[in-house]
């Protein structure tokens, strides 16, 4: 059942904190330093209250004809009367605001005549408690708040639509020239397989800034954001993460000099990396890929486990054998991180649950995918070192010389392990599997 109140003025539904407006706040507000930012937060309630604010509300219903004149143009068939005060008082009694008409008003005393038709009363109450409607407080908050730049969301700049409007009333009724902005694409969010459409705040579509330092640094975001054209349609996809960070970790190495690029702008990927972590450190920081991190975490367990997955990231080359213990700092958020994103969120294909399966794993491979199993775990079993690049290169080899599809070959790597036929990178998986385990269930399987 719709309240009609001020979100504030709404319980907290989980009965933890004051109102709504304080539970779901916590999620959000108490994170945004982790972004880089600081702003000053102006609760809306608050600024009404402010002496900045009652001057501008005050000035707007002393020239309300203007007002009504301006509004109307973009009200279309359901146009403001004449004497419409352009205030929406909360009712004393039952602290709706959706139902409550102004009916008078006295400017000097700053009190509001109003009728509620949710309770059916009459009363009085002060301008520091409601609000102006929409195409009017935006343009109120630019005076009250002196505001000079301000982007907004394609669908006010449409024609007819609020920055038109509201930049009408900042000239004509306040007597000052709008912000300097310019419109942006929507974003939209993609979780488990579905997109859920543009973000809003009104039926929350998104994810909170708290929510997503569990699963990828802030700087990640910031520079998603930063490098996209501010007309450019933008997709936060959560299924796939780990192309997200792999974008972010590449214009840090180009920031570093640590990787060039051909064909592409290099000055606009050093910039958007510098705004995007706003003060780069004098060295690079640790990186291992996103994907790698998660396959990782996966395989040891990351609680308590770090010493374990450090000692296979040195084994497989990922870290440098004498990485200070800043570096590894790194390396242990982003192994926590990939291991909440896989928990919670990653597709299948990122996932390692090795099947005990194994007549049904039998019975799925093919003479050519057993004959392929048994030849590398010859091939691994005389490796004194495993690497995920060599791995690769030794399936490619076999599947020329048996003249096959290298596809069927990672197939069938993937059944005997998973008893499916995807996974993650395949030299990285059996890079950082224990060796002795895939050549025992190789030969299991192939014999």
């Amino acid at each position: 059942m719709l309240s009609y109140k001020r979100l504030e003025d709404l319980p907290d539904p989980y009965e933890c904190c004051n109102s709504w407006v304080e539970h779901f706040w916590k999620e959000f507000g108490n994170y945004l330093h982790e972004f880089k930012c600081e702003p000053t937060i102006v609760r809306t309630s608050e600024l009404y209250r402010s002496s900045s604010m009652q001057n501008v509300v005050k000035e707007i219903i002393s020239k309300r004809e203007k007002v009504r004149e301006i509004s109307n143009k973009y009200r279309g068939e359901n146009p403001h009367p004449e004497g419409w005060i352009p205030f929406v008082p909360i009712c004393n009694n039952c602290g709706k605001i959706r139902f409550v008409e102004a009916k008078d008003v006295d400017l000097e005393d700053g009190k509001i005549l109003y009728e509620c038709k949710n309770c059916n009363t009459i009363g009085e109450s002060k301008l520091t408690e409601g609000k102006l409607e929409w195409r009017l407080e935006w343009p109120a908050l630019w005076k009250a708040l002196d505001i000079e730049f301000e982007p907004y969301g394609k669908d006010h700049a449409a024609a007819g639509g609020s920055r038109e409007s509201s930049s009408l009333i900042a000239k004509e009724v306040l007597n000052i020239e709008p912000p300097f902005g310019f419109p942006y694409e929507w974003v939209s969010l993609k979780i488990y397989g579905k997109d859920l459409g543009e973000m809003t705040a009104s039926g929350f579509v998104g994810i909170t800034p708290k929510e997503w330092l569990s699963i990828a640094e802030p700087e990640v975001l910031r520079f998603f954001y930063l490098f996209a054209k501010p007309m450019s349609h933008l997709q936060v996809d959560i299924d796939n993460l780990p192309l997200m960070v792999d974008r972010f970790d590449r214009a840090e190495r180009v920031y570093y000099g640590l990787e060039g690029i051909k064909g592409e702008d290099k000055s606009y990927y050093k910039r958007t990396y510098e705004l995007a972590v706003k003060k780069p450190s004098a060295k690079p920081p640790l990186r291992i890929p996103y994907s790698h991190a998660s396959l990782v975490s996966q395989i040891v367990g990351i609680s308590g486990k770090y010493s374990e997955a450090i000692r296979r990231l040195k084994k497989t080359g990922h870290i440098p054998l004498d990485a200070t213990d800043e570096n590894l700092s790194c390396v242990y958020n982003r192994l926590a991180k990939a291991y909440t994103w896989t928990m919670k969120y990653a597709p299948e294909r990122y996932k390692i649950r090795i099947s005990d399966e194994i007549e049904e794993i039998r019975s799925k491979l093919s003479p050519v995918q057993k004959e392929f199993l048994a030849s590398l775990a010859k091939y691994l079993e005389s490796s004194v070192e495993v690497k995920g690049l060599d791995v690769h290169n030794t399936v490619y080899s076999i599947a020329q010389d048996k003249k096959v599809k290298a596809s069927i070959l990672f197939e069938a790597g993937y059944i005997a392990l998973f008893n499916r036929n995807f996974g993650p990178r395949f030299g990285e998986l059996i890079a950082t599997l224990d060796k002795e385990f895939v050549v025992k269930r190789f030969k299991e399987v192939s014999s």
